[in-house]
């Protein structure tokens, strides 16, 4: 998402789908902030109910992460 290479890579895909299922995403890199490495991880987490955006408020959760901060939402729909 961040790193320009999907969370997820095997040849195989019976094994890709393995690793989407049940192993966590790599996004040890040192180039991520703690913010995109919590963004990151918070999406693509396993449980559905826990997903980031997935809490009632829907798109506002992902808005208003702190890797956003810096977005004028306004200003950029308005744009």
């Amino acid at each position: 998402m961040l790193t320009g290479l999907p969370p997820f890579m095997h040849k195989n895909k019976p094994n890709l789908y393995k690793l989407i299922k049940y192993t966590q995403p790599n996004l040890d890199y040192p180039f991520l902030s703690d913010d995109a490495r919590d963004l990151c991880a918070k999406l693509l987490d396993k449980n559905p109910l826990n997903r980031l955006g997935s809490h009632g408020v829907g798109v506002d959760e992902v808005m208003n992460h702190p890797w956003f901060s810096s977005i004028d939402w306004a200003k950029l729909e308005n744009r």
